[in-house]
């Protein structure tokens, strides 16, 4: 049984370092998209002044 749990508790981990990687990954686009779209609204600015 300590055996058997020791297994699904391993495989559990594994599923919380994918869940980590994957809330990493959507952050740094989220980050790149939003100053990417801070570039835009200041170039636009500034044309319009």
């Amino acid at each position: 049984m300590k055996e058997m749990l020791e297994l699904v508790e391993g495989r559990t981990n594994g599923f919380d370092s994918m869940k980590e990687q994957l809330r990493d990954f959507m952050l740094n686009s989220f980050s790149a998209n939003a100053k990417k779209m801070n570039e835009l609204v200041n170039s636009t600015k500034k044309k319009l002044a």
